[in-house]
């Protein structure tokens, strides 16, 4: 960052004066706003000074630096288990004989999940791995996954 600011003013403010004219123009001072991050901040400062003095003769810096909040860098949440996220489109590709299904909810998966290995009759996933010896053997929570979310029901849908 730092390098791209003092390119984009070098290249603006550079005097190159020559043997035969000397023209003496007033200092122009230029302020930039920088996030403090503790020593180095100071020492970034000294270093932009100094470039500035040898290439920029009529220009004058100032920083000013500026508090941020840890949270701005990184979240500070825990992510959410991909077996709990809700309102999700899900896929279930059979470990036995790569049969897919695509199926969404909007409670968590792995209510869903357990319903399809388990106990809902109804469901394509039960019945199908009902009518397999080898695919029921194989069947676990890791043949379903998320293939997409959506923030409320109705854009799942």
């Amino acid at each position: 960052m730092v390098e791209k600011v003092i390119n984009r003013y070098v290249s603006r403010a550079t005097i190159r004066p020559s043997a035969s004219c000397q023209v003496q123009k007033a200092v122009s001072t230029y302020y930039f706003k920088s996030p403090y991050v503790g020593s180095c901040t100071r020492e970034a400062q000294k270093r932009l000074r100094k470039l500035v003095q040898r290439y920029c003769i009529n220009m004058k810096i100032k920083l000013a630096f500026s508090s941020f909040k840890v949270d701005s860098m990184f979240s500070v949440k825990d992510p959410v288990p991909l077996d709990l996220h809700s309102r999700v489109v899900y896929k279930f590709l059979c470990a036995g004989c790569n049969v897919c299904y695509i199926g969404e909810t909007s409670r968590h998966l792995s209510t869903r999940v357990r319903e399809h290995l388990s106990r809902d009759r109804n469901s394509h996933v039960y019945q199908h791995l009902q009518q397999s010896q080898v695919c029921r053997c194989l069947a676990n929570k890791n043949c379903f996954s998320i293939v997409d979310c959506a923030p409320n029901k109705l854009q799942l849908m």
